[in-house]
């Protein structure tokens, strides 16, 4: 079987929702998890997580150290554009595996291996393209790709490191001139693109779809059961479920219920409760419903315009 190991690194206080990640991983036990944080607190981690305490400045030093260049990392956020450059900064941790790659916390992982086939990660140097979860092949060259590849109109790695402002270089970045993905794809690269996750607009109460998955159906509501993922919705008045390999919540912070078993949903526009039963067509339409406004939208577009008028350039 091939070995993968999904690399994270955290800063800060670990959130709230944090074992839940943990508890969809033991369900995943042939995938390794490297989690890099300076965070010591005891969570029951599964046998697949490694946990590795960093302080983010030694982070900081042994990812910056892989440049002959003054490379500007001065916050935990800007590690996103330095994802890609884990292969190379962690290459210790990942030498015994076949790929390794990069994920977030505010991820629920339904059947990793089920999507991730022995098939698939033998023609593909790249698996999946989105900066909440990506894999690389192991070997030298493919790792270092991201700083070896001319840029071909794209963002330079260089340009990007070169600044304190978040890039999305570790995706595809085309809002702010275009990441490494679309890099990989204009040198030819082999990369696996299909959309095996959720992953819907945090600025909509209800989770829809993106436009080019699910056509003509109502929001969705997600479930893991069995140690897998679920988008479970409602078209031409028919309840149907599809599974996908992980759902990507983002900015939707879980409120959740008490004592959250193996089975549970995720409701709109962000409640986690046990499952106890089969899903119905009358649990979709009652969980649709929100009550009070969901205010989030609103405080994200006004920290936007603040750090717009506030933030110096």
């Amino acid at each position: 079987m091939t070995k993968i190991c999904l690399i994270t690194c955290y800063s800060g206080t670990i959130p709230d929702y944090f074992p839940l990640w943990l508890k969809t991983i033991r369900n995943n036990s042939t995938i390794d998890f490297l989690f890099v944080t300076d965070d010591d607190t005891p969570y029951d981690y599964p046998d697949n997580v490694k946990r590795l305490i960093m302080p983010f400045e030694q982070v900081r030093e042994r990812i910056i150290g892989l440049f002959d260049f003054k490379a500007e990392l001065n916050t935990p956020y800007k590690l996103c554009d330095y994802k890609p450059a884990y292969g190379e900064a962690f290459a210790e941790y990942i030498k015994d595996y076949d790929f390794w790659g990069y994920c977030d916390i505010d991820v629920l992982w339904g059947d990793m291996r089920k999507f991730l086939t022995e098939d698939l990660l033998s023609r593909y140097d790249r698996i999946l393209t989105r900066g909440h979860c990506s894999l690389f092949r192991n070997n030298p060259d493919v790792n270092k790709l991201y700083r070896t590849l001319t840029a071909s109109g794209c963002q330079c790695y260089r340009d990007v490191y070169l600044t304190n402002e978040n890039r999305a270089y570790d995706e595809w970045a085309g809002h702010l001139g275009w990441g490494i993905s679309e890099i990989f794809r204009r040198h030819g690269v082999s990369q696996y693109d299909e959309k095996v996750y959720l992953g819907p607009n945090f600025l909509k109460a209800r989770m829809h779809f993106e436009e080019d998955q699910e056509k003509g159906t109502e929001p969705y509501i997600v479930s893991c059961e069995d140690g897998r993922i679920f988008a479970n919705y409602v078209k031409n008045g028919e309840l149907h479920k599809k599974e996908y390999m992980y759902f990507h919540f983002q900015k939707r912070v879980p409120v959740i219920d008490a004592r959250i078993g193996d089975n549970f949903v995720f409701l709109p526009p962000n409640r986690v409760k046990n499952l106890d039963h089969e899903i119905t067509l009358s649990d979709i339409k009652n969980w649709q419903s929100i009550k009070g406004i969901y205010t989030f939208p609103i405080r994200f577009r006004f920290q936007q315009i603040k750090k717009k008028l506030f933030v110096r350039k």
